[in-house]
This record gives structure tokens, C-alpha cells and sequence, in this order.
């Protein structure tokens, strides 16, 4: 492992990107352990290794050639335990060697190794994910975990299963598979394997796109899988959550479907600012309606999974349409005309392959009632978002009466972002608009208020206001390829 390591990705140990957790490795008083001593502290028993830990042993400290810390060794030596005991102990988390090399990246590469695989090092990375371990810190290479473990061969229980922790973990991000190394490479492209590919996506990405013959796929694969064994190495079933947001793939592929929606919306609204002569003064203000390009760009940073970009200004993403005008009864009034009609059939038109992933994630077992971190269900993602044809093939299975932790239910979703033909419709199938939410509001006392129903503290904002590390360019691409082929070793890297 530690040759491996030095002379394959750690070859530019000069250009290797140095971190916090660099500068504090050596933080706090005690003695390092040698690197024999490491070995021996990994191998033997916990108690001993907690009894060296109380008595002073810096759990950062490095040593070796490689300037490794004891969560290196433990990693590499697949012993779960010893990283918990470690963690617990203060052990920083992203530690790096003299390669630039974290814990994870250390315990991904020796599970993948034939000779040394091991579930052992999966669950190493599992906590290792856990307690907060990066899965954007790169080697020297520039290279991620989700690099390590698709390039590599490895045993069965190794790689593949590898890959699919990852990319679970960072499923609603979509930082991972967007990622380049130094030769310009992601991790699609690093992936010997059919299987090592296939691993990448998973069911929720699949539903996200609307692709029925690859969630057909997926679930075939998922069904092979015993039900008893419920493990983040294993396929994403139907009733599997997201990590953040808590969402279920029948919550993606409501995600997928706005997406596709908003993009026909937003190119609708450019060719009318176009044809009225409004473009010129929506850029001079700098505050017109999102364009194409503007959600080309929210995509790229907010993984379609968690719908991040999607849900309103207040998230820098698409603008939900503005309510209609209320009647004398409080309800919203539909107004017409023959461009209308014709967007609604385009929508509806860009809805059907999400709603045919709807009804086979129905047939195959999925809870259209589930509800995410914030208690909303894919009917109410569903109502927000206007997707009349993907609410028409789950309302035979839902229960409208089902309300979000703020007490809302999906017909307050539909009237707050001015949905008219939601609304209709979840009014003819029984909703009931006199019931109120946790501040006493009915569906009509809500009409108009957009982003207000989404609280500042939710699961859903939090995760919007993460910080994401933005996707290379084509032209970076480009730039670190001509690098690498040029033989050079200090490749442009942008900065983190």
C-alpha cells in the first residue's frame, strides 16, 4: 500500500494540496508514534490503544517517510474500530500524509487491492464518511476517492461496492462524478469495468432523468439483493433515502420532471423577452427572469436529485411563476389563450417519461407518501412545481390529506406558487382548502407566498446554502489534458 501510493499518486508529492487539517496534525502535546509503533497500535488490542491515548498520545501525530497519522494506518489496515476509537480521541478526520492523502482516500485504495480487500475497510470509510470526512479532497493527482475506486480492478466486495458508498454519499451534491483529475479525467472516465460504470449511477439519478429502461435496470439489479441487508454498498432500492435531504427516488424523479418543465418555462420566457425587445433592458438591470443558460448553470451546481436550483430565487435558482389573481372565493381564476395552451402541452409533453418512472416505481413497491427531512412528499414537490401529468399518475395512490412539518399540504404547495391547474385538480379529487397549517392558514390564506413556505431552517435550505465547490470547465478539461500529455508536472488545478 504505502509503495503504491508513493510511487503511483504520490509521484508530485510536491504539488500536493496541503489543508487545514495539515497544519493541525501535529497539534496538541504527546508523543508520535513511530510508524512500527502504529502498526503494533493497529493490530493490537483496543484497550491498549486506549490506555496509550489517555496517557498522552497525540492522535495526530505523523510519522514514517510518509508522515502518516495513526487514522492512516488504521485505514489502510481496514480496523473500524480503531477508527472510532481514534475519532473519538480527536483525531482530525482529513488528515493528510506527505502525498496529500486522506484516511478515506487511504482506506478506499487498500479495499480495492485484491491482496488486502476487506469489508473491513469499506465500514473504515462508512465512519470515516461519517464523522464528516471530505469526499472532494484530492491526491497529489487531484484525484478523489470515487477516482481511486473506479480505477481500480480489485476484488468484488471491493470497488464496486466502494463506488456505490461514495456516490450514495454525495448523491444530492453531484460533486464527485463532475470532478477531474490532473489528467483531465473523471471517474466515468478512470472506470476499467462495465460493472465499475454501471456502479456510478443509481436509481435515483436514474429517476431524476427520466429514464425508464435504466430504472427498469436498477430495480432488477436492487431485487437480486437480500431485502434483509441494508448496507450503503448496496443498490439503491425504491425505498432508500437520500443523505441530506432524506428524499426517496420517487422525490427524484418529481425533481427530474421540474427540471425538465422549468427549462421549457425559462426558454418560453426568453423568446418572449426577445420578441418584445425586453432582453436588452432584463440584462441592463441584471434582474430579469432565469434564462436557459441560468439553469444549465443551476444544474451544474445542485444536483437535480435534491431539486437545489430549482425551487426559487431565494435558492439562486428558477423562478416559480407568479400566483394568478384570486376570485371573491379565495381560489385562483385560470386564465387562458392559445400560447398558454400550447406551453402546457409542451410541458405536459417533457412530464410523460417522468410520470411512466412514476408508475413503475409505484408497481415495483415505492411509498408515494414518504416524506423528506421537511416532511414534504413527491405530491407536494409535485403540486409546488405545477407537474399536472406526474400528479394525475400518483393521486390514485396518495392520501391528500397528508400535510409537511409546517402543516401544509400539497393543495397549499400548489396555491402559495400560483399552480392554477394543480390546484383544479387536487380541488376535484377531494382536497380540502379550509384546513389550516401550523400558523393557522388555509390553502387560499397562502395564495402568492412562493418561498415563504420554505423555512430558512429547513433540511432543504441548509442544503442550498452549502458551500459546493463549482464544476471544471471545458476549458480546464481541455487545459489539463494538453498538461498531462505535455508531460508536465504541475498541471493547472483550480483553486478549492
Amino acid at each position: 500500500m504505502a509503495e503504491r501510493s508513493r510511487g503511483g499518486e504520490g509521484s508530485e508529492a510536491g504539488d500536493a494540496d496541503v489543508g487545514p487539517s495539515d497544519s493541525a496534525s501535529q497539534a496538541g502535546a504527546g508523543p508520535v508514534a513511530t510508524e512500527e509503533q502504529l502498526r503494533e497500535m493497529v493490530a493490537g488490542p483496543l484497550q491498549a490503544l486506549r490506555m496509550l491515548l489517555s496517557t498522552g498520545l497525540n492522535p495526530n501525530g505523523r510519522s514514517g517517510t510518509l508522515l502518516r497519522a495513526p487514522l492512516h494506518s488504521a485505514a489502510e489496515a481496514g480496523q473500524p474500530e480503531v477508527v472510532s476509537v481514534l475519532l473519538q480521541s480527536g483525531a482530525v478526520v482529513d488528515v493528510v500524509d506527505a502525498n496529500g492523502w486522506t484516511p478515506l482516500a487511504v482506506a478506499v485504495l487498500a479495499g480495492t487491492t485484491p491482496s488486502a480487500a476487506s469489508p473491513g475497510h469499506m465500514e473504515c470509510a462508512r465512519r470515516l464518511l461519517a464523522a464528516g470526512a471530505s469526499v472532494g479532497a484530492t491526491t497529489s493527482m487531484r484525484r478523489t476517492a470515487l477516482h481511486l475506486a473506479a480505477v481500480m480492478q480489485g476484488a468484488p466486495h471491493g470497488h464496486i461496492a466502494t463506488i456505490r458508498l461514495l456516490v450514495r454519499h454525495d448523491a444530492e451534491r453531484g460533486e464527485l462524478k463532475r470532478r477531474l483529475d490532473s489528467a483531465g479525467r473523471s471517474p466515468l472516465d478512470c472506470a476499467k469495468t462495465p460493472a465499475a460504470r454501471a456502479a456510478l449511477d443509481t436509481l435515483w439519478e436514474a429517476a431524476a432523468a427520466g429514464r425508464l429502461d435504466a430504472t427498469q435496470r436498477m430495480l432488477r439489479v436492487a431485487s437480486r439483493v437480500d431485502p434483509g441487508v441494508s448496507a450503503p454498498w448496496q443498490p439503491v432500492q425504491v425505498w432508500d433515502r437520500t443523505r441530506d435531504l432524506d428524499r426517496t427516488a420517487f422525490h427524484a424523479v418529481v425533481c427530474g420532471a421540474a427540471a425538465a418543465v422549468s427549462s421549457l418555462r425559462d426558454s418560453a420566457r426568453k423568446a418572449a423577452l426577445s420578441s418584445s425587445g425586453a432582453m436588452a433592458a432584463s440584462r441592463s438591470r441584471g434582474r430579469g427572469a432565469s434564462t436557459p443558460g441560468a439553469v444549465a448553470a443551476a444544474r451544474r451546481m445542485r444536483n437535480v436529485i435534491a431539486g437545489i436550483g430549482l425551487q426559487g430565487n431565494a435558492h439562486g435558482g428558477v423562478s416559480h411563476p407568479k400566483a394568478l389573481p384570486a376570485t371573491a372565493s379565495g381560489t385562483l381564476r385560470r386564465r387562458g389563450s392559445a400560447r398558454q395552451k400550447a406551453a402546457a402541452q409542451a410541458e405536459q409533453e417533457a412530464e410523460e417519461p417522468f410520470a411512466r418512472v412514476a408508475a413503475l416505481l409505484l408497481s415495483n413497491g415505492a411509498d408515494p407518501d414518504a416524506a423528506d427531512a421537511d416532511g414534504v412528499t413527491a405530491l407536494m414537490l409535485a403540486a409546488r412545481f405545477g407537474l399536472c401529468l406526474v400528479c394525475r399518475a400518483i393521486l390514485p395512490k396518495v392520501s391528500l390529506s397528508v400535510a409537511d412539518a409546517a402543516g401544509n399540504t400539497a393543495l397549499h404547495w400548489a396555491q402559495a406558487f400560483g399552480q392554477v391547474a394543480v390546484a383544479d385538480l387536487l380541488l376535484d379529487e377531494g382536497a380540502d382548502p379550509s384546513v389550516p397549517n401550523a400558523n393557522g392558514e388555509s390553502a387560499d390564506d397562502v395564495i402568492g407566498a412562493g418561498m415563504a413556505l420554505v423555512s430558512p431552517t429547513s433540511a432543504e435550505a441548509m442544503l442550498a446554502r452549502a458551500p459546493q465547490r463549482p464544476t471544471e470547465s471545458a476549458s480546464l478539461k481541455a487545459t489539463l489534458l494538453r498538461d498531462s500529455l505535455r508531460g508536465s508536472g504541475a498541471a493547472l488545478r483550480p483553486k478549492a
